[in-house]
């Protein structure tokens, strides 16, 4: 007698995330040096034959913008859980409170940021950091060039980095000025949800990697 075979229904593939509209973030005069209260880099690009200004201060202005996109986005996919609570209440303290330092990471810093590092007095030649009273970090603004082989050489190419209060990497957000912006929230551990551009639909699209939710 042949014992009945069970029949495992596969697990319901996830519901297909909603596209962010474009543009993301706000990218207006971050090349330029700006007002006299606005914290300005000069960096230097490989093949590019003058130095570029770099509004660090507008640019985390314009990365909060974009935050604030992303957590829209976030609130109208109801179950998907990325952040713990309140930890967006203190990235938005950071970046409220916080100011500019001359400061820089003690040690090199890996490709892609997951929490704080510890800081040292001093300027770097790539890397720029908002503090909070005491040299809590809040924000970090790195630089390099474009990654479009074919851009304009004096293009850099900006990456925010926006902290809660334990010193984790929340929100990250990108601008290749020869190429195109993106966007991730940062959960804990391996969820993230990452936004790509797509410059045929003009929209942003969303994957999550390791987040709860539908």
């Amino acid at each position: 007698m042949m014992l009945p075979l069970l029949l495992l229904a596969a697990a319901p593939a996830p519901a297909p995330l909603p596209d962010l509209p474009a543009p993301l973030g706000m990218l207006d005069r971050v090349l330029d040096k700006g007002r006299d209260n606005d914290r300005t880099v000069e960096i230097s690009l490989p093949g590019c034959d003058h130095k570029v200004p770099v509004n660090v201060s507008r640019f985390i202005a314009g990365s909060a913008y974009a935050m604030q996109q992303m957590v829209e986005w976030l609130n109208l996919t109801p179950g998907l859980t990325v952040f713990p609570a309140g930890a967006l209440d203190e990235v938005t303290a950071g970046v409220t409170q916080g100011t500019f330092a001359d400061t820089k990471a003690c040690a090199a810093l890996p490709k892609e940021l997951g929490k704080a590092p510890k800081l040292c007095p001093g300027a770097a030649p790539d890397q720029a950091w908002m503090t909070l009273p005491g040299g809590k970090p809040a924000a970090s603004v790195r630089w390099g060039p474009s990654s479009s082989k074919a851009a304009d050489k004096c293009l850099p190419r900006l990456t925010a980095v926006l902290f809660d209060g334990k010193g984790l990497a929340r929100i990250r957000y990108e601008a290749d000025f020869g190429a195109a912006a993106s966007g991730a929230l940062l959960g804990n551990g391996k969820c993230q949800v990452t936004f790509t551009f797509d410059p045929k639909a003009e929209v942003f699209h969303a994957a999550r990697r390791g987040c709860k939710g539908p």
